[in-house]
């Protein structure tokens, strides 16, 4: 079993099937050699939630975060530190994230916590018909 498993991550390495799966992303056309790599590349730029320090309001991007601070706190903000202000707000979606989302690629609906596990495997899937 333990050869096997040495073979698989040795093709999956050599095809790099994992690719991001957000539209908007800087380095959408590279190609990631190991689950993990891709895996930690989304949790550390997409996948993440702003939240505010001065109430509970949650936001999904840092731009959403931005539009909330300014309508609610741009006077007492000085233009300075919105930066840092809003790396402040920056926090990781957690692992045990309770929501649903969709697979893009089968339409699944599928708990948050297991999306990405369920997208690696429909990528190795699609890298093998690239072999004879």
């Amino acid at each position: 079993m333990l050869i096997r498993q040495t073979c698989r991550r040795h093709v999956f390495r050599d095809l790099r099937p994992y690719i991001c799966t957000f539209e908007d992303c800087q380095n959408g056309g590279k190609l990631y050699v190991s689950r993990h790599e891709w895996m930690y590349h989304e949790l550390q730029i997409h996948r993440r939630k702003y939240i505010c320090n001065r109430c509970p309001t949650s936001c999904p991007t840092r731009k959403a975060m931005e539009t909330h601070l300014r309508e609610h706190y741009s006077g007492s903000i000085h233009p300075a530190q919105w930066a840092a202000i809003l790396d402040l707000c920056d926090r990781p979606l957690e692992k045990q994230n309770t929501g649903k989302e969709q697979c893009f690629i089968c339409r699944e609906e599928l708990p948050s916590s297991t999306l990405q596990e369920h997208l690696a495997t429909h990528m190795e899937e699609v890298s093998l018909f690239v072999l004879p």
